[in-house]
């Protein structure tokens, strides 16, 4: 009995279909890259602004500014305006009412979620 050599196959060639279709998947890995490489610099451009600059950063996202805010500061801005309940604040056409704005208060706020008089449409 004589030795045999272990079958070998021979290279694969790709056709045109799968050479696009690889060509394809590479340019959408790229994409990718890109898109996530600009989420990135937004996220970290963003958290070094309102490191650096809070007070930037209350003027241009007011419903944002309620995070930079001391608790003193937010207590009187909160009092500055009296609502007894939701229905009034509704007549008013101040609903719904998020924190740290003027008339908050956390007694409004029935999920505590931050916006108080909320409407809900059903249940």
């Amino acid at each position: 009995m004589g030795f045999k050599k272990p079958f070998r196959a021979s290279p694969v060639v790709l056709g045109e279909f799968a050479r696009a279709k690889k060509a394809s998947e590479r340019g959408k890995k790229a994409v990718e890259a890109v898109l996530y490489t600009v989420m990135l610099t937004v996220v970290v451009f963003g958290v070094g602004m309102a490191i650096t600059n809070p007070s930037l950063i209350k003027q241009q996202f007011p419903r944002l500014s309620s995070f930079f805010m001391s608790p003193e500061e937010r207590q009187h801005i909160e009092g500055a305006t009296y609502y007894p309940g939701c229905d009034s604040a509704r007549s008013a056409g101040v609903a719904p009412i998020y924190r740290g704005t003027p008339g908050y208060r956390p007694e409004m706020d029935g999920d505590n979620d931050g916006i108080a008089c909320e409407t809900y449409s059903g249940w």
